[in-house]
């Protein structure tokens, strides 16, 4: 008689329950991308779900601590790593004191706590074997509803803001909006679910996973991530190492049936895709919400059967393949030793050097879509992507000098990366974690995190190796996940999700976890002693996540209260100033309430002229410097408040200190330009002939700065497209240009404004560049008629400027 099963123990169930949680708040929240961030108000719709999620790792942390004192507790190897991790978030604890910019290097910390107890309980979670047999399945699950939703939006049946793109025809990202991350999560679907098809014991279930593998691999041609494809390569070696011969041919032949079917459908899907993303765009140009497609509209079902008859094909093989030939390949291979499972990653090494020579020499790339073909053989040096990221990570060299051993603290890049960038470029992540590790925690801080990524791994792959078929199935997933992450990650920002952040943690711990060997015999009292500290300490990191979290969330929610506020027609002043001031009140510090408070107030000043309103604004202001001196809207508002106050030099101050953090910002450069023109100017009949001069040294050297600039913006391969334009303006020629005139330089004067001779003369400073122009040109005996015709046709007073300038 068969034994009844075991019960679910409510320890099992609480893990469930964490674990189904954190996975739900990622799916309803953009995989919880961790893009707060201290230079836009939009930043903060990321803080909620962050903290949603450390409220339930806190829980998570309670329960490691229930598994300290439990009864069946013993020191085994698994706690030596469980004791290292904690290092982690000491680390960044540690650099948080020198953080670069206080909020972001708080959560910093906050990040590396979760990150931890993610560790600390997939240790203790391989003591339920249940769910370490079921958490890759109920992955599966959810990432098959993520590549659901994803041709949902492809096919118009839903819309998400960015879950497609318009790039080189379509591109489709699902939940995570980003196409890179979402190619990091069809990797590992792919994989895990090749090895759910050989791991299950039921032949429909083979042949339902089976099904799944088009849409996978079809969504992971639709992304178009060239970062993947190059990846790629890396990882299949990698994941076939961990395979027997026989599931590694196994993997082989439903990858290329696989993926042979999907480009067969490809075009098809991509192209409804591009109509739908052009729809999008004509709502959105008209300011409209994009209107959805009902799933049983005719061009939609024509999809939706092209992609789920192909996949009905490819159910149908897996049925036959694992009827037929799977049982002749284990009577042939299943006794093959595990030494022969070299052999293919090594022929695949060969095959993926042959086919980076065809891809070359054009003998593959021809047999792809065009859209595929070229994002591959765009692959070099110079492409956009490839070109910024190279960029970006000698620029974090830069700003790694700065704190080379324990780094800026959580954030540092974001707060730092526009003042050491080499071009103008967006991009408030450094686009690799280990990058990323260098310049928030140093040297330090890397060395702590790559040794204990590395040293679980390879003592996890020394354990995998003595494993039966069976462990090693049941553990796979746990080595694929984050090997993949972590692999992609090394050329791109998939650590910032906390999803896949969670995920490689939470698989390390689990690796970490196979090793049960006892640490020697320790006394009762002894054990006792630290099952009580390790419950204790993780008692209390449970206690400060959730106080920190119900603390931020409350400030959270008294923000979104004033935005609503404002976005009403009717706005209430009262209103907004008193949620934000009751966020405030709770956290004094935040940048984003700081900034609000000073901005609603300046408003209020300008509407009223009421001063106590100017002074509020300019307190806010005050204290946003004084906490976060490098958020970039802080130079605005200190700007304008000293300004109102009349304190003009200070004002100066202000923007030139902008423009040392930020020097590839045309309106810090524009306004600090004409504030020194117009000292110069009012100077113009004076006799303090020394402050004029430094005034003209001061407008030429800021013209002369912002010319370097163009230039370096101007020596850009034409692959490279800049995300934030800069270029050098009219108005820094035109004061330039002015102080050269006043000189009698005329031949300087014509050089610097000739430059910036536009075709179109409505704007004013336009038409004084070639006002002035003109009149240089007319100073050394030459002329242009036809610009001259041109301009007073423009506009006729300029004739008498033109005449006035001469004349002088």
């Amino acid at each position: 008689m068969k034994n009844r099963k075991e019960a679910v123990s409510a320890m099992e169930w609480f893990a469930w329950a964490w674990i189904g949680m954190f996975l739900l708040i990622a799916l309803f929240n953009q995989g919880t991308f961790a893009g707060n961030g201290i230079f836009q108000i939009s930043q903060m719709q990321f803080e909620q779900p962050i903290l949603m999620t450390v409220i339930v790792i806190a829980f998570a942390a309670v329960w490691v601590a229930c598994r300290f004192l439990s009864k069946q507790f013993t020191l085994e190897f698994r706690m030596l790593y469980v004791a290292a991790a904690i290092a982690l978030p000491l680390i960044y604890l540690i650099s948080s004191f020198q953080g670069v910019s206080r909020y972001l290097s708080g959560y910093g910390v906050l990040t590396s706590c979760m990150l931890f107890v993610f560790f600390a309980a997939g240790a203790y979670l391989t003591d339920f074997p249940r769910i370490i047999n079921q958490l890759p399945r109920v992955f599966l699950a959810f990432g098959y509803l993520i590549v659901f939703y994803g041709f949902l939006n492809l096919f118009g049946n839903v819309y998400l803001l960015d879950s497609l793109s318009a790039q080189d025809g379509v591109r489709i990202s699902s939940i995570f909006q980003y196409a890179n991350a979402y190619a990091v999560l069809l990797l590992i679907l792919w994989v895990i679910t090749l090895v759910e098809i050989q791991r299950s014991k039921h032949i429909a279930v083979q042949a339902a996973y089976g099904f799944m593998l088009v849409p996978i691999l079809v969504s992971f041609l639709l992304t178009l991530s060239r970062g993947a494809i190059v990846i790629l390569p890396v990882i299949a070696i990698v994941a076939l190492l961990m395979f027997r011969l026989k599931q590694q041919l196994m993997i082989i032949l439903y990858s290329v049936i696989g993926m042979g079917l999907s480009l067969l459908i490809y075009t098809k899907l991509a192209d409804r895709g591009i109509e739908i993303v052009k729809l999008i765009g004509q709502a959105l140009d008209q300011k409209q919400q994009p209107t959805t497609v009902s799933l049983f509209n005719s061009e939609s079902l024509a999809v939706w059967g092209l992609l789920i008859g192909v996949s009905l094909i490819m159910c149908g093989v897996t049925y036959v393949i694992q009827k037929y030939l799977e049982p002749k390949l284990d009577a042939k291979l299943g006794s093959v030793p595990a030494s022969r499972g070299l052999i293919v990653p090594l022929g695949l090494i060969a095959v993926f050097v042959l086919g980076a020579l065809a891809i070359a020499s054009d003998w593959i790339t021809r047999f792809l879509p065009a859209v595929i073909r070229t994002r591959v053989e765009d692959i070099n040096w110079n492409t956009h992507s490839v070109y910024e990221r190279l960029t970006m990570y000698k620029d974090a060299l830069k700003i790694w000098r700065i704190h080379p051993i324990i780094g800026g603290g959580g954030g540092a890049w974001d707060a730092l990366y526009e003042q050491y960038q080499s071009y103008s470029y967006t991009s408030n992540q450094t686009h690799s974690f280990l990058v990323r590790y260098l310049i928030e925690v140093g040297t330090v801080g890397i060395l702590l995190h790559l040794a204990l990524f590395i040293a679980v791994i390879v003592s996890f792959v020394r354990y995998y190796r003595r494993a039966d078929e069976g462990q090693r199935n049941r553990y796979v997933f746990y080595f694929v996940t984050p090997v993949t992450i972590l692999l992609h990650a090394s050329i791109d920002f998939e650590m910032s999700y906390t999803l896949y952040g969670g995920l490689v943690f939470l698989s390390l711990g689990i690796m970490a976890g196979v090793q049960r060997q006892e640490l020697g015999s320790w006394t009762k009292q002894k054990l006792k002693s630290i099952r009580y500290t390790g419950a204790a300490v993780l008692g209390m990191l449970a206690v400060v996540l959730l106080i920190v979290s119900i603390i931020k969330l409350s400030v959270n929610q008294h923000f979104h209260q004033a935005m609503k506020e404002a976005s009403n027609s009717q706005a209430n002043f009262q209103v907004i100033d008193g949620e934000l001031r009751q966020a405030h009140a709770i956290d004094k510090k935040h940048p984003i309430i700081l900034i609000q408070l000073a901005s609603w107030n300046y408003k209020a000043y300008e509407q009223t002229q009421d001063k106590q309103y100017l002074d509020l604004a300019t307190r806010y202001a005050t204290l946003l410097q004084k906490y976060e001196p490098r958020y970039r809207s802080v130079a605005e508002m200190n700007y304008v408040t000293q300004v109102a106050l009349g304190h003009r030099d200070q004002a100066l101050g202000i923007m030139e200190q902008a423009i040392e953090q930020r020097p590839f910002t045309v309106s810090y450069f524009d306004q600090t330009i004409k504030d020194l023109q117009s000292d110069w100017e009012s100077l113009q009949q004076s006799q303090q002939s020394t402050k004029k001069e430094e005034l003209e040294q001061q407008i030429l050297h800021y013209y002369d700065k912002m010319k370097q600039l163009d230039e370096v913006m101007n020596d850009l391969p034409d692959t490279v497209i800049p995300s934030k334009e800069f270029a050098l303006s009219n108005v820094a020629r035109l004061a330039a240009g002015k102080v050269e005139f006043d000189k009698h330089q005329y031949d300087q004067a014509a050089e610097i404004l000739q430059s910036g001779i536009k075709e179109d003369f409505s704007v004013d400073a336009d038409r004084d560049v070639a006002a002035y122009y003109v009149a240089a040109l007319r100073k050394q005996g030459k002329d242009d008629l036809d610009l001259y015709q041109k301009l007073i046709q423009s506009e006729p007073s300029m004739e008498q400027k033109v005449d006035q300038l001469t004349s002088s």
